[in-house]
């Protein structure tokens, strides 16, 4: 018969200066640029919107034609 599963002990969460050294570590690590302009330019494009559709955002239900 097989052995049951143990549950795991979740991580410990990590504090704010941990979290900021690992990012800051990461960032190192890719050669990220400390430029603004070259944050700002990446975020846009990032959150650049996209081309809008006909089919409607997942949050929206669509119209039956029940319900008119």
């Amino acid at each position: 018969m097989a052995e049951p599963k143990t549950k795991r002990k979740p991580a410990p969460k990590l504090t704010d200066a941990e979290r900021h050294k690992r990012f800051v570590d990461m960032a190192k690590e890719v050669e990220a640029s400390e430029k603004p302009d070259d944050f700002d330019r990446a975020f846009k494009k990032v959150t650049a919107s996209a081309p809008s559709d006909s089919r409607p955002h997942r949050s929206e239900k669509p119209v039956s034609s029940e319900s008119l």
